[in-house]
């Protein structure tokens, strides 16, 4: 019988949102457009910074996987309708849970989509699936609780419940 290993990086990550986000739905009120739009792109500049970091450590001959896998993963989830299923499901949560946020299933979609479909959240899980490996989901947590301190505060609550769907995803 095979042990069962706890996503303990997945559980991070999530404590790391959720933290990033109760900051931001406390700091929303503070933070102007122009504020909010800083943090977005000081944000990107970093996450964009520490992708080309990690692509000039990838030996040439996998480039040609790590292209086909960006158009793969993007033409798969375009079939499958995975933008429109999310918005769906977050417009069903939104109605069960009563929150009146106008902006919840936009918070919910777009902190899924960030935190959820990228490179750091497929190798970070199975590195630590399969070897125990955490330190790129410690990475992702990090950069994710930074980043739901911004969402939150553009987008209110939805961001907070992303981690319904980052537990079933990253972690399953």
């Amino acid at each position: 019988m095979r042990k069962v290993q706890w996503p303990i990086g997945t559980l991070i990550n999530m404590a790391a949102v959720v933290a990033g986000s109760l900051i931001g739905l406390g700091l929303e009120q503070l933070f102007s457009a122009e504020m909010k739009n800083i943090l977005f792109q000081a944000v990107g500049l970093g996450v964009l910074i520490m992708g080309i970091s990690m692509a000039l450590k990838i030996p040439d001959s996998y480039m040609v996987v790590l292209i086909m896998s960006l158009i793969l993963g993007g033409l798969i989830g375009q079939a499958v309708g995975l933008s429109a299923t999310a918005e769906f499901l977050g417009n069903r949560l939104e109605a069960a849970l009563t929150l009146g946020d106008p902006r919840f299933t936009e918070g919910l979609v777009t902190a899924f989509m960030i935190f959820c479909v990228g490179s750091l959240t497929v190798v970070g899980a199975i590195q630590e699936g399969i070897e125990g490996n955490r330190q790129l989901l410690m990475v992702k947590a990090a950069i994710d609780g930074m980043v739901s301190i911004a969402l939150a505060s553009a987008l209110g609550v939805g961001v907070l419940f992303s981690i319904v769907p980052m537990l079933l995803f990253q972690g399953g």
